[in-house]
């Protein structure tokens, strides 16, 4: 371990059990859960050494944004990860991660993810699309997989408690070339990024693939999980704004005119803004949501219930917040 990962060790085990971190992991997680929470964020960073060279900043990001998922970055339980990607803390929700979403919206009977095997048969249901695998060792051997040779891909079958059932199948080859394409920490410079998931443990990302893909398409998830995996883009932080120095507050008046709010909102020593079309209505993400939540002391619990009850719709959740600045 460098003496710089040393020192950037210490300095975020010293910032995670500030009181002003801890307060903030516990309007997430509850004041029973925050100090096991972030134990198991300083566990997952000690077993890492280019993680111990991230931005803590970044760290405590990511690590707040799989809090409020209610997901444990704990490497042991495979639900999320905290991974180095140019200096920086990335978070990626693993495969048991998206399993827990699905699980607590009491919409399914099963779901199984099936490693396929080269003597394994499938066969299409051309009439409802399903796929029936057949196996010919129907014996299940202690310690042996009952399929033979080496795995070509993975299987998700699902029934929901209407009756509705899917399966979604995807090849080895298929799964890399998705994270080829869509994961913006596959690859750094043209080169296979060797800190990657996709590179440290291909067949827990192509689970991941599989899983994610046939649930958003064809199952069902809270809309606020649907949202956080649809944007889990293994690069973007959550949380940019974590404060860990001493800052000069500001007041709810100044913050609303910094965000465009009030009579005198046009900052200076800037260019006219374009007029925007009536029928162009501004757009709101969710980083604009949280930045608002905070100028109106919102606290990330409440803030989250406000927008569970919109419906995961942030224009929605931006007008109950502007509510309440007044």
């Amino acid at each position: 371990m460098s003496e710089l990962a040393v020192k950037q060790e210490n300095n975020l085990k010293a910032i995670m059990r500030s009181s002003e971190i801890m307060t903030r992991f516990a309007e997430v997680v509850g004041n029973n859960g925050a100090g096991g929470y972030v134990s198991s964020v300083l566990i997952a960073v000690s077993q890492n050494d280019k993680l111990q060279e991230c931005s803590p900043n970044s760290i405590i990001a990511c690590a707040l944004r799989a809090a409020t998922m209610r997901l444990s970055v704990d490497p042991a339980t495979g639900q999320a990860y905290l991974v180095p990607f140019k200096g920086k803390a990335t978070l990626v929700i693993g495969y048991k991660g998206i399993y827990q979403m699905a699980l607590r919206t009491n919409k399914y009977r099963f779901i199984n993810l099936i490693d396929i095997y080269e003597s394994d048969v499938l066969i299409e249901n051309p009439m409802t699309g399903n796929i029936v695998l057949q196996r010919g060792d129907t014996q299940l051997v202690p310690g042996k997989h009952r399929g033979e040779g080496a795995v070509v891909g993975y299987m998700l079958y699902f029934e929901m408690t209407n009756g509705f059932t899917k399966t979604i199948y995807m090849t080895n080859e298929e799964c890399d070339a998705h994270g080829a394409k869509y994961s913006k920490n596959y690859a750094y410079e043209g080169k296979p990024n060797k800190d990657s998931m996709w590179h440290k443990d291909p067949p827990a990302m192509f689970k991941k693939t599989v899983m994610r893909m046939g649930l958003l398409k064809w199952g069902y998830l809270d809309p606020f999980d649907m949202l956080a995996i649809k944007e889990d883009t293994e690069e973007v932080d959550y949380l940019e704004g974590v404060e860990i120095q001493e800052v000069k507050p500001h007041s709810v008046d100044e913050n609303m005119r910094a965000l465009g709010f009030g009579d005198d909102a046009t900052p200076q020593d800037e260019p006219e803004p374009i007029e925007e079309k009536a029928d162009e209505p501004v757009k709101i993400t969710s980083k604009m949501f949280w930045e608002m939540a905070k100028a109106v002391n919102v606290s990330n619990v409440k803030g989250q219930d406000i927008l569970n009850n919109a419906g995961g719709d942030f224009d929605a959740a931006y007008t109950e917040l502007k509510k309440l600045s007044k």
